[in-house]
């Protein structure tokens, strides 16, 4: 028994690393001059938030209704908090009903779901739907925006300030390129299902079933002539230029492009595909591992199983440059959780992997069975078999 134990351990020295590891992302210099126009642009993909392309990304510019990109992730996280509901009612306030700029003229104490807000936001940019979702989560516009600079600077946004819900120009309202890829990457990294599902409507309604039906129409050019593209938020103001955030999803590669304070919309559109067209030619996603697969097997102390199968719970993929392979990657496994008891399906550590740039990416580890823990009369009984054996 003494010897089944200490091999065991070994194993896990060499197998496994238990020392704790901070993501890091290198950003790569630009080697190609891609002409950008635009003042500022800034290329990531999102699996690794590796920055693949940047021109004055760290600048502080105007992010006209890119802001509102911010509000979304706001209220897409009070709904996974059970804070608020998509089905859910509220009368528009006379404050939100004023609100200028885009909008889809919410009459004040109009019935109208979260969700019907959200579209609105999402396909339009409707100021008056952003500032009425604002109210409901944080019950004024200006506890709202607190919220707002608390996230931004959570998620590492740090040449950002807020003072609007909307985006409309104030000298101490302000972003810059990489911040605003940050904020899109957060966004769709945790919402990608939810948030694409609107921003990627061409046109949409509300109040369709009623006597007073709006059209909503995407600014976004893009959508439907770029392949893969499927969001995500545009943005004008006359100091600000033309902005415009998208992301683009080929073969499991999902891109994400900010250019801000462009001349013209043809401008804004053209930068964009010149940085999405880069990114899908020179990287590719290769699938590490399938949703449920076990990634290898531990035996954790006072613990009656003697191989418990660790796996992930959803396929895991990695960007690389065109033309690696599978062998240029790194994995290390490191498990936060030792003893027993464990549930089945309970998160136990992650897996670190790096493809060759050393850009790297956190896959949670579930247990694939309950792990029971072991009584001492469970070690007694188990010490007499083996004697007997």
């Amino acid at each position: 028994m003494l010897k089944k134990v200490i091999s065991i351990v070994i194993v896990l020295l060499f197998c496994i690393s238990f020392g704790e590891h901070r993501l890091t992302v290198s950003a790569n210099e630009n080697s190609v001059d891609l002409g950008i126009e635009s003042s500022g642009c800034v290329l990531i993909e999102v699996s690794t938030n590796k920055i693949i392309y940047e021109k004055n990304s760290n600048e502080k510019m105007y992010p006209a209704s890119m802001t509102k990109m911010m509000g979304m992730l706001l209220t897409l996280e009070a709904i996974h908090e059970n804070k608020i509901k998509f089905e859910q009612e509220i009368n528009v306030s006379l404050e939100a009903s004023k609100m200028g700029g885009s909008q889809v003229y919410l009459e004040p104490g109009e019935i109208i779901t979260i969700e019907e807000l959200f579209k609105c936001v999402a396909i339009a940019s409707a100021n008056d739907a952003m500032y009425a979702l604002a109210e409901n989560i944080a019950g004024s516009e200006n506890q709202f925006v607190n919220k707002m600079n608390e996230k931004a600077k959570k998620i590492g946004m740090k040449n950002t300030n807020f003072v609007n819900t909307t985006g409309f120009d104030d000298p101490n309202h302000y972003s810059t390129p990489k911040d605003m890829g940050l904020l899109a990457r957060e966004l769709i990294f945790k919402f990608e299902n939810e948030v694409t599902k609107y921003t990627s409507q061409v046109e949409g309604y509300i109040r369709q079933d009623s006597d007073n039906p709006f059209w909503l129409v995407n600014t976004n050019r893009l959508l439907g002539d770029y392949q893969g593209l499927d969001g995500l938020k545009t943005g004008f103001t006359q100091d600000a230029g033309f902005c415009l955030t998208s992301t683009a999803k080929r073969d499991n590669l999902r891109l994400i492009s900010v250019v801000m304070n462009a001349k013209t919309k043809e401008i804004r559109s053209k930068d964009t595909v010149k940085l999405l067209d880069y990114g899908f030619a020179n990287y590719q996603s290769i699938k590490l591992y399938g949703k449920g697969e076990i990634i290898g097997n531990v035996e954790f102390k006072h613990s009656k199983n003697e191989n418990t199968p660790i796996i992930v719970n959803n396929d895991v993929y990695i960007s690389v440059k065109k033309g690696e392979t599978i062998d240029t990657i790194n994995k290390e496994i490191v498990i936060e959780k030792y003893s027993a008891p464990i549930k089945n399906n309970e998160k136990i550590g992650y897996i670190l992997i790096r493809n060759s740039d050393n850009d790297e990416i956190k896959i949670e580890l579930f247990s694939g069975e309950e792990v029971e823990f072991l009584h001492w009369y469970d070690y007694f009984i188990s010490l007499f078999l083996d004697m007997l054996c």
